[in-house]
C-alpha cells in the first residue's frame, strides 16, 4: 500500500473553537443540563499559536469549521 499521498491534519467545529457565547442550535442543546461549552480552546483569537503548534507537530492540513 503506497501511503505517501496521506497527509496529517486536524479538524475542529466551530462551538469548539470560538470563544463567544452567541446563541445557536449547539449552544441550546448542550446547556440543557446547565453546562456550557464555554470557555472553549479560544481558536478565533490564538489560531496564531495554534497554527504555530500543528505545524510544530508535523500536522499538514486542518479543517476549520465556522458557526
Amino acid at each position: 500500500m503506497d501511503l505517501s499521498n496521506i497527509r496529517i491534519g486536524t479538524a475542529s467545529a466551530g462551538l469548539q473553537i470560538e470563544g463567544s457565547p452567541r446563541p445557536n442550535n449547539w449552544s441550546e442543546w448542550v446547556a440543557k443540563d446547565g453546562t456550557t461549552p464555554h470557555p472553549t480552546t479560544d481558536h478565533w483569537r490564538r489560531w496564531r499559536e495554534d497554527n504555530q503548534l500543528m505545524s510544530e507537530l508535523g500536522l499538514q492540513i486542518a479543517r476549520v469549521g465556522v458557526e
